[in-house]
């Protein structure tokens, strides 16, 4: 079994706070350390889950991106990652999310030629930079393949997957045939990390650079201007109210001081 687990290289913000770029319409990227998307990381572990259970199977971490995001597959080959494919061509920067749908499906569409074919597609459920979260159900659609959102964990048995998916207030279960398109949310398990023999194979590897022309790709079909959607401007949030703390010595008397600042406000 094949499966690609799409990642991106997105701002750390374990390092600092998102800030915009100078035309005000990007996040800033320049100087800014980098780091895998969390929730593409979630979905690598659904996949190395998957191989724990069954050896057999092959993980194939996928991303479009500058040269900068090789370090990305690096670092899924690292964790769980068996091979790795770098979509990298500058006829594609600025590609929004239909945009770059169309130049992922056909580099998965590429790659599972080149190695037997492709069971499943995993990414996570959105990206902490654009938030879209409407990545997966675009995949499925170019990929003409079922999707599900949310997912928790997901088991193989019989040739279908049984995938646990969130939702409000609880938990759905699903049976799917192959092959699927599956987004991943926060997990209930821990991810594993990488550690050192990997680490030093995975610097080691030669990552597959495909550009548009590889993949079938018009340079007209990507980039800004096949997007469907433009960023005219943006702005940070503006946090301009002031958390009033209520200590008193009793919970009764904290209750009836909260209560009679809510009267005030006209809020109760």
């Amino acid at each position: 079994m094949n499966i690609a687990v799409c990642i991106k290289q997105v701002p750390d913000t374990e390092e600092e706070r998102l800030r915009l770029n100078g035309s005000g319409t990007a996040l800033e990227r320049d100087g800014v350390p980098q780091a895998m998307n969390d929730f593409d990381g979630y979905a690598l572990e659904a996949a190395a889950r998957l191989k724990d259970a069954d050896p057999s199977v092959n993980i194939i971490v996928v991303t479009a991106g500058p040269e900068q995001a090789k370090a990305v597959l690096k670092n899924g080959l690292s964790i769980a990652a068996d091979k790795a494919y770098h979509v990298c061509d500058g006829a594609a920067a600025g590609s929004d999310l239909f945009a770059t749908a169309r130049v992922i499906a056909a580099a998965l569409r590429h790659i599972a030629e080149t190695e037997g074919g492709i069971d499943a597609v995993f990414l996570g459920k959105q990206s902490i930079d654009g938030e879209t979260g409407g990545m997966a159900a675009a995949l499925s659609e170019e990929l003409d393949m079922p999707m599900l959102t949310n997912c928790l964990s997901v088991e193989c048995a019989g040739g279908r997957f049984r995938a646990r998916r969130e939702i409000k207030g609880g938990a759905e279960n699903y049976s799917l045939t192959l092959p699927c398109v599956l987004s991943f949310a926060k997990p209930e398990y821990p991810v594993r990390y990488s550690n050192i023999k990997r680490k030093l194979a995975a610097n080691r590897a030669v990552i597959p650079q495909l550009g548009l022309a590889d993949i079938g790709v018009e340079p007209a079909a990507a980039g800004h201007a096949a997007s469907r959607t433009h960023i005219l401007s943006a702005s940070p949030v503006v946090r301009d109210k002031q958390c009033v703390m209520v200590r008193e010595e009793t919970a009764e008397d904290a209750a009836a001081k909260l209560a009679g600042l809510l009267r005030g406000e006209h809020i109760i």
